[in-house]
């Protein structure tokens, strides 16, 4: 009977170690595709589950806003976000996987192109440097920190506030905008999707190009720092085996 119930208190005092970690990630509630989407597994869920499941670790994905998303991060109420760019508002509140002081792209998702489109026919144009012809902002998807911050350092007017690519591209061809900014995978397969490649063209010139990572809070990092270092280095792995 003593042995039984010593066996019992051993159990209750190790119980809580022993319980798998869940590290909660917000995403965007907008399909982010191949990487994120709301209803289903995209491919940066699959390398968060994958290289946290290889620490003992479970996932929970809650797919939310990407404006609330970041502002939850850095509250505390999301332990991370994906995928995220190494902008200034990210930096400010989580951290990525770094390599000598900089944002390591090794241990990242990969790279995001972003490129500019316009309506056929459309004055306004980008060379790679600057927008010319614009006599409205440029548009682009909202809360997405690293088109804000390039936008603002070209000191052009711009508006983020369309809640989907395809809104963007409904503005566009009512006349309530001239050009806009995306990722190139999400522009290609939108405009074969909406049927819009007649009215709707991709300019030449990339407007950015980066690397996109898993963020993770400040204070979740400090209390897991060795476990989420380990994520991020399996999530370049993987990323890269599958290559």
């Amino acid at each position: 009977m003593l042995r039984m119930l010593h066996l019992l208190i051993l159990g209750l005092a190790f119980a809580p170690f022993c319980a798998a970690q869940v590290l909660r990630v917000c995403i965007d509630d907008q399909p982010f595709p191949p990487l994120t989407f709301p209803d289903r597994e995209g491919q940066v869920q699959y390398l968060i589950r994958q290289a946290a499941s290889q620490q003992g670790w479970a996932v929970e994905f809650l797919s939310v806003p990407r404006r609330r998303c970041h502002a939850g991060v850095a509250s505390g109420q999301y332990h991370a976000a994906a995928p995220v760019s190494a902008t200034t508002g990210v930096l400010d509140n989580m951290i990525l996987p770094e390599l000598d002081g900089s944002p390591d792209a090794q241990r990242s998702f990969g790279v995001v192109r972003a490129v500019v489109f316009r309506v056929r026919g459309s004055q306004a144009d980008w060379d790679g440097q600057r927008f010319s012809g614009l006599d409205k902002p440029v548009l682009y998807g909202s809360g997405v920190l690293a088109f804000k911050d390039r936008l603002e350092a070209l000191k052009v007017p711009s508006d983020d506030s369309a809640k989907s690519l395809s809104q963007i591209m409904t503005l566009l061809v009512i006349g309530r905008g001239q050009i806009a900014v995306s990722t190139e995978y999400q522009t290609l397969a939108a405009l074969k999707e909406g049927g819009l490649e007649d009215r709707i063209e991709v300019l030449p010139v990339p407007f950015m190009q980066g690397a996109v990572f898993l963020g993770v809070g400040r204070g979740f990092y400090a209390a897991n720092q060795q476990v989420i270092e380990r994520i991020w280095t399996t999530i370049g792995e993987l990323r890269a085996a599958k290559q």
